[in-house]
C-alpha cells in the first residue's frame, strides 16, 4: 500500500498526507496488516519527527491497529526508551484496543520503561505513570510487582526512584491488588527496598513512599514485612 512505502522510507510528510486525509469509510477497509506495518515503521525512528507522525497516525487510524500490531510497538519503543513515542501511542489507544493488546506486550513494555527508570533515565518515569494511567488495569499482576522490584531497588543510584515506584502504585486496580504480591512476595521486598532507601538526605522521601505504598498496597503486605521495615 503506499502507506507502506512511505513509511519504509520514514517520509513523515508523504504519511501525514495519506493519514490527514483519509475518509471514515476507508480508515476500516485499509487493513490491519498494512497499519500494523506503518505503525511498526514509524515507531522503529526516535526522533521528534517520528513522535509527531505516530500522533497524527495514532489519531487518525489508531482505533483501527491490530492489538498485536500496538504490542509490538509498545515493545519496540519501551526497548529503545523513545518515551515521545510511546506516549503518542498510549494516549490514543481505545477502550475497544486496550484488551486486545495483550499481557505478554505490556509487561515487557512495562518492565522496559521500569529499568530505564530505575537508572534515573530522563522522561521513563513519566512514560511509566503515563503506561500505568492508561493501561495498567491490563498489565499482569505479576509483572507490576517485578517492575516495582525494579523502581524500588537501590542499587544503581544508591536510591530508589520513588516517584516511579508511585507512578506505579497509584495506578494498580482493585482488581489487580489482591495478586501483585504472589509467592514471589513482590510487595514485601518492594517496601523493604523503600526502606533501605532511608537516610538522612532522603527521610521525607521515603516517609511519603512508604505512607503512600501503605495507603494503597499495604492491605496485601505480609505483616511480618512490615514490622521488620
Amino acid at each position: 500500500s503506499a502507506l507502506v512505502a512511505v513509511s519504509i522510507t520514514d517520509n513523515f510528510a508523504a504519511i501525514a498526507a495519506i493519514v490527514d486525509n483519509v475518509t471514515a469509510t476507508e480508515k476500516s477497509a485499509i487493513g490491519t496488516q498494512s497499519l500494523d506495518t506503518t505503525l511498526g515503521d514509524i515507531t522503529g525512528v526516535n526522533t521528534p519527527a517520528a513522535a509527531t507522525a505516530t500522533q497524527d497516525f495514532m489519531t487518525h487510524l489508531g482505533a483501527c491497529v491490530d492489538g498485536a500490531g500496538l504490542g509490538n510497538a509498545l515493545q519496540t519503543v519501551s526497548q529503545n526508551g523513545n518515551f515521545a513515542v510511546m506516549a503518542a501511542i498510549v494516549d490514543n489507544v481505545t477502550v475497544t484496543e486496550k484488551s486486545a493488546i495483550g499481557t505478554q506486550a505490556l509487561d515487557a513494555a512495562l518492565q522496559n520503561l521500569a529499568n530505564y527508570a530505575s537508572t534515573s533515565t530522563a522522561g521513563a518515569t513519566a512514560e511509566v505513570r503515563d503506561l500505568m494511567t492508561h493501561l495498567g488495569a491490563y498489565v499482569d499482576p505479576n509483572a507490576i510487582g517485578q517492575a516495582l522490584i525494579t523502581v524500588s531497588a537501590t542499587g544503581y543510584t544508591g536510591s530508589a526512584n520513588f516517584a516511579a515506584t508511585a507512578a506505579i502504585i497509584d495506578n494498580i486496580s482493585a482488581a489487580e491488588k489482591p495478586y501483585v504480591n504472589g509467592q514471589s512476595q513482590y510487595l514485601d521486598m518492594t517496601l523493604q527496598n523503600l526502606g533501605n532507601s532511608d537516610t538522612p538526605s532522603n527521610a521525607q522521601a521515603v516517609t511519603t513512599a512508604v505512607g503512600d505504598f501503605m495507603t494503597h498496597v499495604g492491605a496485601y503486605t505480609n505483616a511480618i514485612e512490615i514490622g521488620s521495615v
